[in-house]
């Protein structure tokens, strides 16, 4: 029997050493098995050839691309990325797969390669490709449909979101329809398939086609429609499985969910072949994954059903959406408690603290212009509000109206904040002043990193009188007296509250000095805050020494 060569194509654009740890599967040990990798060229060449470094393991099959692009969400550069991908697969004739499989930077094998190439000659000449017809069905599950291909999209979603609304707008109100390119009916579903070889070369030749390119080139999301509407113009629907072959687990705006620690059994439960999305840092989760995937299966029932998430994802899913502190992790196993919702988590995280809370904000928003991929958020835990992002109203799901939720179950709501990001860890002010259970928690959780945002060479009356000219709003009547108090004794401000735990020792979490982060960090986070910190000019925040001792004695003399 002839080996089936099975080429994966691999989209990913995390951080090399993230990549190279996701790629650690014996699934890929196999002279059946091929990776093609394009890497985002929004990552250096550094970072590239370090992963190309690191990708080549002796009796592993690897190929990089050589010519990169810039991805952006929504935009037909994934496309683009997708078609190199095949056509470097299809040029491979040293190789010469059978099928191409398009997966992402956070995608994990979750079946053996042996139990694939047997599904896969049992439907030998079938492609794996959800394409649902827009004419006949609705796949988008909230917004945007028929508008993706019917309007133009100049403007990115994400970094210009007030023109892309403007624009889409304008053009409802003009009824502006562009015509699909002959012969084309769209269709809709996953950015990932399984496709063969000739249906792979079929399609690349038609993305050739300047007509084409020019139509999906301005239609939104595209790789979720350009692809999938070329494979049903080239192959009848009997041949088209309407499905792809990689699980995916999505909220009712059809926002993905990710799969963590606790989610074996489930996964398991499910007839796939491939997962998304894997935290990153569910390590629990691929040393199970990495140990399934090296065994043999004896039971290939699940063959008749692939495609087909079982009754248990429905019941994972409305878990995940009636219990915000599941939100992210919809097949964990934790209990109603509040402790064990983030007793499971194992997404670091980034606690901001500066006894100006100007001046914390300040950073934040700064931040946020520099990298707006970035989770950064301001005080998500100020009592008498919630501000997930001053300048954006709500951000990466969390808004203002989500008090009474964070006030009944803070463990949840501070999950759901940690997991806000798929890729990134996520980073938030928080006045330590103010006893609270998120300030005595995070101290106790080793995924915690308490960054002392305040800048450097500011003395003591100084950082005082920065906290009391904001104390004089506080609530607490006894705040303002005791950073008074605290200024002209020799115990720490109420403000320097994690300066004080850190002095004691009895902590598990970590502990940073913001202007202390080198420039150039490789943590994408701390390098935004530390550019951030360079562009907030410190004397509208921090009063000169000698101007703060007299304002701090003036109010001694009043206390």
């Amino acid at each position: 029997m002839a080996a089936m060569k099975i080429a994966i194509m691999l989209l990913c654009h995390d951080a090399p050493l993230r990549v190279v740890k996701t790629l650690a599967t014996p699934f890929y040990d196999s002279p059946d098995v091929k990776l093609y990798v394009h890497y985002d060229a929004r990552r250096s060449a550094d970072e590239a050839a370090r992963l190309q470094a690191a990708l080549a393991t002796p009796g592993r099959q690897v190929q990089m691309l050589g010519e990169r692009l810039r991805c952006a969400w929504g935009s037909y550069s994934l496309v683009q990325a997708t078609q190199r991908l095949m056509q470097t697969v299809l040029a491979d004739t040293g190789f010469a797969a059978d099928y191409l499989l398009l997966i992402s930077g956070s995608c994990v094998p979750i079946r053996p390669l042996a139990s694939l190439q047997a599904f896969l000659r049992r439907r030998q000449g079938m492609d794996f490709i959800e394409a649902v017809d827009a004419s006949r069905r609705r796949w988008v599950k909230d917004g945007l449909e028929h508008e993706r291909y019917q309007f133009y999209f100049p403007f990115n979603y994400q970094t210009q979101r007030r023109w892309f609304e403007w624009f889409t707008a304008a053009q409802r109100r003009l009824g502006v329809h562009r015509a699909t390119p002959a012969g084309l009916r769209i269709h809709l579903g996953s950015q990932w398939f399984c496709l063969t070889r000739a249906t792979a070369a079929a399609v690349c030749a038609q993305l050739e086609r300047r007509d084409l390119q020019a139509f999906f080139a301005h239609a939104w999301i595209p790789d979720e429609l350009a692809i999938q509407t070329l494979v049903a113009a080239h192959r009848p629907a009997a041949f088209i499985a309407g499905h792809s072959l990689t699980y995916g687990e999505f909220d009712h705006r059809g926002q993905p969910l990710e799969l963590d620690n606790g989610h074996l059994v489930h996964l398991l439960r499910q007839p796939y072949f491939f997962a998304r999305k894997i935290s990153p840092h569910a390590s629990q989760l691929r040393d199970e994954l990495i140990a399934h995937v090296g065994s043999t299966e004896a039971d290939f029932s699940y063959f008749d059903h692939v495609g087909q998430p079982t009754a248990h994802y429905q019941t994972q899913v409305a878990r995940a959406l009636t219990a915000p502190a599941l939100r992210s992790r919809v097949g964990a196993l934790c209990s109603a408690n509040r402790p064990s919702v983030m007793a499971l988590s194992q997404r670091p995280y980034y606690v901001l603290h500066a006894t100006s809370a100007g001046y914390l904000l300040a950073l934040t928003r700064a931040a946020r212009r520099i990298d707006p991929a970035l989770p950064i958020f301001d005080f998500l835990f100020e009592p008498s509000s919630l501000i997930p992002a001053a300048e954006h109203g709500p951000w990466f799901g969390l808004q203002s109206s989500m008090c009474a939720r964070r006030d009944y179950d803070p463990a949840g709501f501070l999950h759901e904040a940690v997991h806000a990001s798929a890729v990134a860890p996520a980073a938030f002010a928080l006045d330590a002043a103010r006893p609270s259970w998120v300030r005595e928690y995070c101290v106790t959780d080793p995924h915690a990193t308490i960054v002392d945002c305040d800048p450097p060479g500011l003395g003591k009356m100084q950082l005082a009188e920065a906290a009391l000219s904001e104390a004089r709003s506080y609530s607490d009547p006894t705040l303002l007296s005791r950073t008074v108090q605290a200024a002209h004794g020799s115990q720490r401000l109420p403000q320097q509250h994690f300066e004080q735990v850190r002095e004691g020792g009895k902590h598990d979490s970590h502990f940073m000095l913001l202007y202390g982060i080198p420039d150039e960090s490789p943590n994408a986070m701390l390098r935004a805050l530390k550019a951030a910190m360079q562009q907030v000019p410190v004397a509208d925040h921090y009063r000169e020494a000698c101007l703060a001792e007299t304002r701090i004695r003036g109010a001694f003399a009043q206390d």
